[in-house]
């Protein structure tokens, strides 16, 4: 599981991968650093691609600094088993529902 550093250091790069420079802070507002909602929706996409679940479409907007987008990413308590093996199964059924549809 992802600590909250790594969390930071994931977002930052997918930030970056969108904007093409580094976020100077996680705190800083993705739309003050230069993100466009064309922006926000790459982003958003990107985001459901590599954590491998579905996020709100107002994902970015409500959540728009990396600091917040971790939180949310974060699930509320690390130490809950049986929710990160719902996680887990979830996971998989995304993933096997995305190759169905590629086949």
């Amino acid at each position: 599981m992802e600590c909250r550093s790594e969390k930071f250091a994931t977002l930052s790069q997918a930030w970056e991968e969108i904007l093409g420079q580094p976020p100077s802070s996680v705190d800083i507002n993705f739309f003050d650093a230069g993100g466009t909602s064309l922006d926000a929706v790459r982003l958003h996409a990107l985001l459901c691609r590599r954590y491998m679940r579905e996020l709100g479409p107002t994902f970015v907007f409500e959540h728009a600094t990396i600091r917040r987008q971790a939180d949310a990413l974060m699930p509320a308590d690390l130490d809950d088993e049986p929710a990160r093996g719902r996680g887990l199964q979830r996971r998989i059924a995304l993933e096997r529902g995305a190759r169905a549809r590629r086949l």
